[in-house]
């Protein structure tokens, strides 16, 4: 697992290897992390791997308004 940050838009990003998808995904989920949304997906390198671009969000049900911090 390694942590990427994109230069042009300060954003950053996990790097998971497709070995330790399961467990990083389960973690997640115990802290909340419910919804994965994929973004888009494209190749690295002709017949290499495959990358793919994710939304991590939590998503409550039942609740009528957000919470106040």
């Amino acid at each position: 697992m390694t942590w990427l940050k994109c230069p042009l838009t300060e954003a950053t990003y996990l790097q998971i290897k497709p070995e330790d998808w399961h467990s990083i995904v389960v973690n997640l989920y115990v802290y909340g992390y419910n919804y994965l949304s994929s973004k888009c997906a494209y190749d690295v390198a002709p017949g290499g791997l495959l990358a793919t671009v994710y939304h991590l969000t939590r998503i409550e049900y039942g609740v009528d308004q957000p919470a106040k911090r």
